[in-house]
């Protein structure tokens, strides 16, 4: 896909809003590292949500390749086989990485979460809808969709956390949150291409 024309897709424009508005808060509010990671595992659990709804949606799809107990699945069972796992498997993730957060990155209250919540939700879900058509056109694979949402946000929190622990004041904060923004913005234009590749023309 053609990084120039995906920059002009509403989703991807969107996206970029709602990064802006949670860097907008953070520098008004003088973030911490700890309000960062959390509010990026709260937008971590917004994607796994509208991620279900995505495959709960499809009307055709692939499972060419998955397997469960060694066994090859069919395109009937694939959905009730593969969702409640990604629910199960994507919960405990984040419930780990709740715990790990709350020993060493403890905030006080949770105000700080309003705002960003809005903005991510508002996001994933007029992002759903304006893809929902192209999406349904395509033969997915539904295991590459279960894979998605880990292939984005890992990368997203490896940068995180990396920042986390250098952070000594806002303005660091907020140069990771850019950096975050960078492959949040990336990965969401390689779910969306057909190919699942991305060119950067001139």
């Amino acid at each position: 896909m053609n990084l120039t024309k995906v920059i002009y897709k509403p989703s991807f424009l969107l996206l970029i809003l709602a990064n802006a508005v949670v860097i907008a808060v953070a520098i008004v509010n003088k973030w911490s590292a700890a309000e960062m990671l959390w509010t990026y595992w709260l937008q971590s659990l917004i994607i796994g949500v509208f991620q279900v709804i995505k495959m709960a949606d499809l009307k055709q799809f692939s499972a060419q390749g998955l397997e469960f107990n060694g066994r090859q699945i069919n395109v009937s069972a694939a959905k009730p086989t593969l969702i409640p796992f990604f629910l199960f498997h994507y919960g405990f993730f984040h419930f780990i990485y709740a715990i790990f957060l709350a020993q060493f990155f403890r905030v006080d209250g949770w105000n700080f979460l309003l705002w960003p919540a809005l903005a991510f939700a508002a996001n994933h879900a007029l992002s759903f809808y304006l893809n929902r058509t192209a999406d349904r056109a395509r033969m997915i694979n539904l295991g590459q969709l279960v894979l998605a949402p880990y292939r984005r946000i890992i990368p997203m929190h490896i940068v995180l956390m990396l920042g986390a622990f250098l952070a000594a004041n806002t303005a660091v904060v907020i140069i990771f949150l850019l950096l975050k923004t960078i492959v949040d913005v990336i990965t969401h234009a390689r779910e969306h291409s057909p190919t699942g590749e991305i060119k950067i023309d001139a």
